[in-house]
């Protein structure tokens, strides 16, 4: 895979992911988005 197929991908999971978030408020939300983005950045660290 190259870099800008994994950029494309990297770029859709984030826009999904922030679709999930939208209906939620709060709380809830910050932990979401937290635990979603460790989840992603671990994905990706080598």
């Amino acid at each position: 895979m190259d870099i800008p197929d994994r950029l494309i991908e990297l770029q859709t999971a984030a826009d999904a992911e922030h679709a999930k978030l939208t209906g939620l408020t709060g709380h809830e939300h910050a932990t979401q988005w937290i635990e979603r983005t460790v989840a992603r950045l671990a994905a990706i660290s080598p």
